[in-house]
């Protein structure tokens, strides 16, 4: 007779318990077993992703023109200028790159999938 009673009792208690901390995730005062910090990381290696993807945008931009001016530009000075820069960006380029393979295929930084 003691069972019947407490067994409804104790259950309920676990069901409360359990859902209470399905609440408590959801609101972000329980991180779900994640490592302490990997929040900060995630944001940090997201804003590495955004920085390389950036750079190689930019990069590709101003290669284009500045192969365009060292072909077809009227300031010799500008011409070599612009020679030298596409010299530069390309290995930069090439860098960026590497650094962007890497980490897609380390599996370090799932961001830069």
């Amino acid at each position: 007779m003691r069972w019947t009673r407490i067994f409804p009792a104790v259950l309920t208690g676990a069901v409360v318990i359990f859902v209470g901390i399905g609440y408590a995730q959801r609101l972000g005062y329980i991180d779900g077993g994640a490592r302490p910090g990997a929040t900060a990381v995630t944001k940090a290696m997201e804003l590495d992703r955004r920085f390389v993807d950036a750079l190689i945008e930019r990069y590709l931009d101003t290669m284009a023109l500045a192969e365009e001016e060292s072909r077809d530009g009227h300031n010799p000075e500008l011409r070599r200028l612009a020679a030298s820069l596409v010299e530069a960006r390309k290995r930069e380029l090439a860098q960026l790159m590497a650094i962007r393979t890497t980490a897609e295929t380390s599996g370090s930084d799932p961001s830069m999938r």
